[in-house]
């Protein structure tokens, strides 16, 4: 596996993408490798700005984001916002050693360290972020 590309066993359609962003290197590495063993493409960045720029070429089939609550620059859920415009619809997941609420914003935080299991499912359940962002999206390509 390698930063800044897709990833991929060939097990899962298209729009099962899934965008790994963590500062961590070996952090990113787990998530990626789990997140594989359930079909997903995955993409992969150690840092807020590759994420953005991974996310806009790969926005047709991004599927979900799981990034650090607290990435340097440019936070996690900035970096959600961000996404949100190339993906409306974009599913997130925010992972953290540090905070300590349940939710940012609605979106769950799943606590650092985690085992595979709670990975898996916290990714399954993971609930679009920014649901306004599609619906405003729809209504000017309407225009």
């Amino acid at each position: 596996m390698r930063s800044g590309g897709l990833e991929s066993q060939g097990l899962c359609q298209p729009s099962r993408a899934v965008l790994v962003v963590d500062g961590d290197a070996n952090i990113c590495r787990f998530s990626s490798v789990i997140l594989l063993t359930q079909g997903y493409q995955v993409l992969r960045a150690n840092d807020s700005l590759e994420a953005i720029l991974l996310g806009a070429a790969h926005a047709a089939t991004l599927d979900l984001l799981v990034v650090d609550a607290e990435m340097p620059r440019i936070s996690g859920p900035l970096l959600a916002q961000c996404l949100a415009l190339f993906r409306p619809d974009l599913r997130i997941l925010y992972t953290s050693g540090d905070y300590t609420q349940p939710t940012i914003d609605g979106v769950p935080v799943l606590r650092k360290p985690f085992d595979p299991q709670q990975l898996i499912a916290a990714a399954f359940e993971a609930p679009e972020a920014f649901p306004g962002c599609r619906a405003v999206k729809n209504g000017l390509s309407q225009r």
